[in-house]
């Protein structure tokens, strides 16, 4: 079934990728609802972030192909955004904000290129779609119907704001947006016009601290649910970052992607409604030192035993055996009762 363009692919490489995207019934699991399309690699180009509208269609973000697009329940493709005309050279993006960040530093080239990892898409009650650009390190509006970027949030090349975030949501009426800064392992929470700092949580203490975060959302309570997922576990904290709750998953180095609070109907309530911004609440920072060491322990978990940290790497208990790791990246849902 592999389309004809991707059949020239050297042999040897993995190739002609089947993508899905699935809606599964969770009583009978059975499938009732399925959109695919191929593409050449598997590396770099698969989905991550796929909802449903309103409307009845289906918006998905893929960042294999650099583009978001929408499929009506026959899988009709019914429109589709373009990061290539969006944001590369020649476009109004790249001439007022990339400012002499060259192309091949964002991976353009090559097999299993990597040039916008595009991870997360959520509809707006305006009817604009909120979009996070992974690699250029902002996150974007974007107008469906006229296809403009009304919006940008971040600075490619400044990794200080973002850098590689994952999720984002507005809250406060797109006053505010909180958004999971992956690779600065925080969630950090700005005003969208001054990009002023307003909120931000690196975890429970200086010893214990965020390793990869890549999802947070603002509960209606106040709270924050956080996904800690090199860290391997979920936490929600309150208002003054005091952790309430958790669900720890380290036994098996199984690393958490999203997590979404239920209502009590059970139904999936992604982006609630009137929750209060981080202006009043308690943000916790810690040292440069002590994330750093956070963020290698974090990169050992993928291949080292549990009970191994930085510090027997570092006293010379582990050896120089080669050590192969395989990280899974699953999707689970639980309920607190």
């Amino acid at each position: 079934e592999c389309p004809e363009k991707w059949q020239n692919t050297p042999e040897g490489s993995d190739h002609c990728i089947k993508n899905n995207v699935v809606e599964i019934d969770r009583d009978t699991k059975e499938v009732v609802w399925s959109y695919s399309w191929y593409d050449r690699f598997m590396s770099y180009h698969e989905v991550h972030d796929a909802d449903r509208l309103e409307n009845g269609q289906t918006v998905i973000i893929d960042m294999g192909q650099h583009r978001t697009f929408m499929v009506n329940e026959s899988g009709a493709v019914t429109w589709e955004w373009s990061a290539i005309e969006n944001l590369d050279k020649g476009s109004e993006f790249w001439k007022n904000h990339v400012n002499g960040t060259s192309r091949e530093s964002h991976t353009y080239e090559g097999p299993n290129q990597d040039w916008t990892h595009m991870n997360d898409v959520d509809e707006l009650e305006n009817g604009n779609l909120l979009m996070s650009i992974r690699n250029f390190d902002v996150l974007i509006e974007v107008d469906p119907e006229t296809d403009d970027i009304v919006r940008v949030i971040g600075e490619p090349g400044n990794r200080g704001l973002m850098y590689e975030q994952h999720d984002p949501n507005y809250l406060d009426n797109h006053d505010n947006v909180i958004v999971a800064d992956s690779e600065n392992d925080r969630i950090i929470e700005y005003n969208t016009t001054t990009m002023e700092e307003v909120w931000r949580y690196e975890g429970p203490s200086a010893d214990d601290q965020l390793r990869w975060p890549r999802d947070a959302d603002r509960l209606p309570n106040g709270n924050t649910l956080i996904v800690d997922s090199r860290g391997f576990r979920a936490l929600e904290v309150n208002e003054t970052g005091e952790v309430v709750w958790r669900h720890d998953l380290s036994d098996r180095r199984a690393i958490i992607y999203d997590a979404d609070r239920l209502g009590p109907d059970e139904q999936l309530d992604e982006e609630p409604e009137n929750v209060p911004p981080g202006d009043d609440l308690n943000s916790t920072r810690h040292s440069a030192f002590s994330r750093t060491i956070s963020s290698i322990e974090g990169w050992l978990g993928f291949i080292l035993p549990q009970w191994v940290g930085i510090w027997g790497v570092l006293a010379g208990t582990v050896g120089t055996a080669s050590i192969v790791g395989l990280a899974i990246e699953g999707t689970r849902l639980y309920r607190r009762d």
